[in-house]
């Protein structure tokens, strides 16, 4: 067993001295978990690299679609002040009970992006934000309660079609903030009490 040991770990450190003497039977006696160890480190080591990228790559992508909401909500906060409207946003977190995938498999018991686009107007603008939740940036609001009239239309329809739990959070223009910041975590607040 000493020489199978030190005719590995000789391989291993690719010491010429002690590879010529290492004979075959050196080799088929060293345990085979022995030879094994180094390649089960390095799969472990590069699925934990791999794992790490995408969680990287994930939150960039999730970050850009944050951003750009805010940016398209400051924009539109403009034209509404330009034009004397209101606008808002609606912001839907949904119970995450169906893995990634499955909804293709069961149409009508569980929502996603083209679900909810359907039953909005073509000109709010629609924005995944992470994994299960949604920002609608609700443009040229007529009424202060027409947000909250998408948003009973939206949970009315969610519980038709059976969706899972939906929660909703609305704000607007100028009634629950002046900026897109404030208008935002109104929604969060809102949408924290339904």
């Amino acid at each position: 067993m000493k020489s199978a040991t030190k005719c590995f770990f000789g391989l291993s450190l690719l010491t010429p001295a002690i590879i010529s003497s290492c004979t075959q039977n050196d080799l088929n006696d060293t345990p085979f978990a022995i030879i094994l160890l180094p390649a089960i480190g390095a799969i472990a080591v590069v699925g934990i690299l791999l794992y790490l990228l995408m969680i990287r790559q994930r939150e960039t992508f999730y970050s850009a679609q944050k951003t750009m909401t805010k940016n398209l909500l400051v924009s539109e906060i403009e034209r509404a002040k330009r034009h004397g409207h209101r606008t808002g946003i609606m912001i839907m977190d949904i119970e995450d009970s169906v893995g990634r995938g499955i909804h293709y498999f069961l149409p009508g018991r569980t929502v996603n992006v083209e679900h909810v686009e359907k039953e909005i107007r073509k000109s709010d603008q629609f924005l995944q934000v992470d994994y299960r939740r949604y920002k609608v940036v609700l443009s040229h609001i007529t009424a202060d309660n027409s947000a909250n009239i998408i948003k009973d239309r939206l949970l009315k329809i969610a519980e038709e079609k059976k969706w899972p739990d939906i929660k909703i959070g609305v704000a607007t223009y100028p009634t629950d903030g002046e900026s897109a910041e404030s208008l935002i975590n109104s929604a969060i607040a809102d949408m924290e009490r339904s």
